[in-house]
């Protein structure tokens, strides 16, 4: 089989593992856009997908469609964007049922974090019903599909595989405890992963502070990359306020 794969994620082992079983027996080929420049890349995206189709790919297996919008805090460039991407997404789909893929979604999420379309539940149901597979991590996202009006009769649950072995661990707790300055003797509580809002962090600092009143030999240690200057911000005033319980690594 030649199988296309958008879109190809490099902040995450996940599809690297993934696939890289799968191409032992298939053609594997990450689908990205034509040039450097995005806007370049959404005109000449159909023709390089229409150019690959005669090529031989039947199947197209889509992780997420939001890479392919711009997120402006201005409300009418937003509105614009959402309306723009809400029409772009449609043709997208309808384009890969036209040229006869067999379209595969792999839903880890069953909407968009951040508002992406005018309407993003819409996309997620017309990409469902646009799929002739659905796979899923858990059951709950069976039930989370259901919620917003999505049935399919090809939902697979395969769970999300480990990255055990995949990352180096040449080093001790001991010695990791060490070179982060965290008290061996404190019950510890780890965040790691990005930080974003929709994750819940600054849920998890405000749940913390009251752990802290029960459990003042506790600390958190929040890892990963954060883009949002509020929520560092929360970050920082709770560890101006609560030294040395709150720790922060990541950019």
């Amino acid at each position: 089989m030649k199988i296309l794969v958008y879109p190809k994620d490099t902040n995450n082992p996940y599809q690297k593992l993934l696939y890289g079983e799968i191409s032992k027996t298939n053609t594997v080929t990450y689908f990205s856009f034509p040039t450097k420049s995005k806007i370049g890349g959404l005109i000449l995206f159909f023709p390089k997908i229409i150019w690959l189709r005669l090529q031989g790919y039947t199947i197209f297996h889509i992780h997420w469609l939001y890479e392919l919008g711009f997120i402006f805090k201005i409300p009418l460039l937003a509105f614009l964007s959402q309306l723009f991407f809400f029409l772009y997404s449609l043709k997208f789909i309808t384009i890969l049922k036209v040229l006869g893929f067999k379209v595969v979604w792999t839903v880890h999420n069953v909407s968009t974090h951040e508002k992406q379309t005018l309407n993003d539940a819409f996309i997620s149901k017309y990409l469902a019903f646009c799929s002739n597979a659905l796979i899923v991590h858990s059951y709950d996202t069976i039930a989370q599909l259901k919620k917003i009006g999505i049935e399919h009769n090809a939902i697979v649950v395969i769970p999300h595989g480990n990255y055990i072995g995949y990352y180096e661990n040449s080093i001790s707790k001991t010695e990791a405890q060490k070179n982060l300055k965290l008290d061996p003797a404190k019950l510890t509580f780890l965040y790691f992963g990005q930080i974003r809002t929709y994750k819940g962090v600054d849920t998890l600092i405000e749940s913390f502070g009251k752990v802290l009143a029960e459990y003042p030999n506790s600390q958190l240690v929040i890892a990963g990359t954060c883009n949002d200057t509020k929520l560092k911000q929360t970050i920082s005033e709770f560890q101006k306020h609560h030294p040395n319980t709150l720790y922060f690594f990541g950019k």
